[in-house]
């Protein structure tokens, strides 16, 4: 298979066709139990950041809580939207501007597995920078037409009663999760 993309889109070159099948228990039983045992360690983490916020949010002292639980609180540099932020999943990021500065708020860690229970303690609006307006217009521009392409292919997808099989996109796109 050859992947090339050509002006934002990716276009797969499909070589050969192997015929799908079930895999024996034996090859896949790691596997699942693996990705079972994450997915269960996920809910649980998810439900304790939940609690915990809530803590906060009633008033709790981070460092407190922090020491409860024998866990260390950390405090990140000031950062964008679009920097890459130590243990955090791009989610936990996006997460963290939406919350008022002073609150709580949980995102998953860059593992995909753990969580984050965050407190933000700052919130600025950089001044206006002329010299980068153009680009940020170039930004919006392309994710406006990515957004517009982007419904129009679900709507034809519907339309057209296509499915996309996402266990073998997740494959092709991701191979090394041993998906």
């Amino acid at each position: 298979m050859q992947l090339r993309e050509i002006g934002g889109y990716l276009w797969v070159d499909v070589k050969q066709i192997t015929p799908e099948r079930d895999r024996p228990l034996a090859e896949v039983k790691d596997q699942v139990a693996g990705r079972w045992l994450d997915e269960q360690r996920r809910a649980v983490l998810t439900t304790k950041a939940n609690e915990i916020v809530e803590r906060l949010r009633g008033g709790a002292d981070i460092d407190a809580v922090a020491a409860e639980l024998g866990v260390s609180v950390k405090q990140t540099a000031a950062f964008t939207r679009r920097d890459t932020v130590v243990d955090f999943s791009r989610a936990a990021v996006d997460e963290a501007f939406r919350v008022a500065q002073g609150q709580p708020g949980s995102g998953g860690a860059d593992n995909n597995v753990d969580r984050i229970v965050f407190v933000v303690t700052s919130s600025e609006v950089p001044a206006f920078d002329a010299e980068n307006a153009q680009s940020v217009v170039e930004e919006l521009s392309t994710a406006i037409q990515n957004d517009v392409l982007g419904q129009y292919v679900t709507r034809l997808q519907r339309d057209l009663g296509i499915w996309v099989n996402r266990t073998v996109l997740e494959r092709i796109v991701n191979p090394t999760t041993g998906g």
